[in-house]
């Protein structure tokens, strides 16, 4: 026969081809989980009779609820000898008896079916159950602090401000612009900051406790409707809107005009555009004081100020280094498969990009004792996916191992097997993998909205040009890579409430300093819209993770249905370049980079072709005056009548 089927019992082999009464119904399969890890599997029902029936009973009578066997299923070869094919334990709390035939399932008790069961299972691990003494000492990043300001005056319409002023002596030719703040989020020790309106009391609406340096960013318009000289002065006077700087020499009151802040002389009727540079910096020492006011050497003047866009002063902070525990991808991908397992199973990631990443756990960054990783198998798997990697459970030296490796990886072009005998073809193109667009990288987070605007590892949008269904591939990672979402959660330090980010988990590029310090890697460019005159050494960072990168990563899988990928719209920020490259520019896809095309093949053949496959190589075959090569997607091989169907991905077609 073609096919023999063998019980172990007692580490005794017993040949029980002739007693199965199911066999017709028996077959083995090949198939592929999700574009990656071929699983090899086969009937789980096996009736035994004769002989077979009566080893069966013997055992379970024997040993009760302990009885073990194990079932084999191999294939014969060219060579007069048989080919493994299967084996199973028998799973004897399914034994059903009627007293001919004994009816047994397999016992499926194997880490591939553990983890599809528990795969979506979420798990608390204790940051301190895996964290082997690594920490990232994190340099801080360059924040955008801002106090913005409105005008505390009568309104004359809508958006006109009206401002009567009168000078208090003949010699003093100066009146503070009422200002009142509307918001801020500065860090208070390096500056002070007030209103100024009548009866406030001070002129002056910053006044700066440290060394530090800010931006202004006043935008408005101005116009200089009447005057009223002093008696006998000539019409011919000055008025113009002045930013003074305040300071002390030898307990001397020193006033300086600053230079760039103020405007023209203005002349009645005249509209003079008030806008200062907000990208330059004005440098302050501490006890300075500053004021922003109306200058003028009549009597009384009458203003009207409108079109106020802004009247916002910035500055950029730096808040103290921090250590956070952090643990490697294999560490954290090592303590999910032990909770599923319930004990420990290798596991390997192969490649040497992920030796540069660090996992932390939000609770680390917030430097909470009890911090946990709160995840799954599943949300592991779709981190992994993001950047182009599959898992397959492997056997080496006869031990089960989880094995993460590149998608490419599963497709082999060097083991070719030829097809020569086949029937019942057909080809048809498979819809569920022709994507209309992407959506790549990371799901929208809330944040301060003056400096989270700069956040580039967003969620962005890309065409395919492809014509058909609107389909829409998600790649979006689980886990976070926004650096500016570390910044703020590192602002909570040792804040013992609760927080929404506290079950989130973040992901860091890293460099190895040595015993077991890590710090952040910074080392690609970005330019673009990034806060200005920050240093680039506290800059933000993660840009090798950015959504164009992962894009880069998955074009392989992409490529089957389009040759471009076009940029339409971002969540966050994506007017930057990284290493000179803009988030925003088309990525072309070459015929050669990609794994396979959109089409499925079926055929059928004699089992004799299936000896010694490789389940990830190439199958050929010609038909019709083509040649047809492509990965299997499903195998199964009917051993009562011989045959196999095959389901292949289609690779070429020539």
């Amino acid at each position: 026969m073609m096919i023999k089927i063998e019980l172990v019992i007692d580490e005794n082999k017993y040949n029980v081809t002739n007693d199965i009464v199911n066999i017709a119904e028996i077959k083995t399969t090949y198939r592929r989980s999700d574009f990656g890890e071929v699983i090899r599997s086969a009937s789980d029902t096996f009736e035994f009779a004769g002989k077979a029936y009566d080893l069966i009973k013997n055992e379970y009578l024997t040993n009760y609820l302990d009885a073990s066997a194990i079932i084999i299923i191999s294939l014969s070869n060219n060579i007069f000898s048989y080919d493994e094919k299967y084996r199973n334990h028998l799973d004897f709390t399914t034994l059903q008896d009627d007293g001919m035939i004994i009816t047994l399932y397999t016992q499926d008790d194997s880490l591939a079916r553990k983890i599809k069961d528990n795969k979506s299972q979420m798990y608390d691990i204790p940051v301190y159950d895996i964290n082997k003494g690594e920490y990232l000492f994190y340099e801080r990043m360059e924040l955008i602090n801002k106090c913005s300001w409105y005008l505390y005056l009568d309104v004359m319409g809508k958006g006109e401000y009206f401002m009567q002023a009168t000078m208090p002596n003949y010699n003093t030719h100066n009146v503070s612009i009422p200002l009142a703040i509307d918001s801020y989020n500065f860090e208070t020790q390096y500056a002070t900051f007030h209103d100024v309106y009548n009866n406030s009391p001070s002129l002056f609406f910053i006044e700066v406790n440290e060394d530090h340096s800010f931006y202004f960013d006043f935008d408005l318009k101005v116009t200089l409707t009447d005057f009223t000289p002093y008696e006998g002065q000539s019409p011919d006077k000055f008025v113009n809107l002045r930013m003074i700087r305040s300071y002390k020499v030898n307990d001397r009151d020193v006033n300086e005009v600053i230079s760039g802040l103020g405007t023209g002389n203005l002349k009645k009727g005249d509209i003079v555009h008030y806008k200062t540079d907000k990208n330059k910096s004005y440098s302050f020492k501490a006890g300075d004081k500053i004021r922003f006011y109306l200058y003028s050497e009549y009597y009384s003047v009458s203003l009207k100020l409108y079109d106020v866009k802004s009247l916002n002063v910035t500055s950029l902070h730096r808040n103290e280094n921090i250590n956070i525990d952090i643990v490697t991808p294999l560490s954290l991908l090592s303590s999910i498969i032990k909770n599923i397992a319930g004990g420990n199973i290798p596991c390997e990631i192969r490649g040497t990009s992920f030796n540069s990443i660090m996992m932390c756990a939000a609770e680390s960054i917030r430097g909470i004792s009890e911090a946990k990783f709160h995840t799954s198998f599943s949300k592991f798997c779709d981190w992994m996916n993001c950047f182009g990697y599959a898992y397959s459970i492997q056997s080496k030296n006869g031990i089960e191992t989880v094995v993460f490796d590149k998608r490419s990886s599963f497709y082999d072009d060097s083991d070719i097997t030829e097809i020569r005998e086949i029937s019942n073809f057909r080809l048809v193109v498979n819809k569920n993998i022709i994507y209309s667009g992407v959506e790549v990288g990371y799901e929208k987070n809330d944040y301060d909205e003056v400096n989270g605007r700069y956040e580039f590892n967003v969620k962005n949008s890309f065409n395919t040009g492809a014509k058909g269904e609107d389909k829409i591939l998600k790649l979006i990672s689980p886990f976070r890579a926004d650096s500016y979402g570390i910044e703020f959660l590192s602002q909570e330090r040792n804040d013992t409430e609760n927080s929404d980010s506290d079950n989130d988990i973040f992901f860091i590029g890293i460099i190895n300093s040595g015993n077991n310090k890590f710090i952040v890697d910074r080392s690609l460019s970005i330019a673009g819209s990034i806060p200005t005159g920050s240093n680039p050494k506290y800059k933000a960072f993660n840009a090798m993770f950015s959504p164009r990168h992962m894009l880069l990563h998955n074009i392989d899988y992409i490529g089957c249905c389009t040759k471009s990928l076009i940029f339409t719209a971002t969540e966050g920020n994506a007017d930057i370049s990284i290493n000179g490259v803009s988030e925003k520019t088309a990525i072309n896809i070459l015929e050669k980079e990609r794994l396979f095309r959109v089409e499925t093949i079926n055929v059928e053949t004699p089992n004799i072709n299936n000896k010694n496959i490789n389940p990830y190589g190439l199958i050929l075959f010609k038909n019709n005056g083509l040649i047809y090569k492509g990965y299997i997607n499903d195998l199964t091989e009917d051993i009562s009548v011989n045959m196999s169907e095959y389901e292949l991905i289609c690779k070429s077609i020539t």
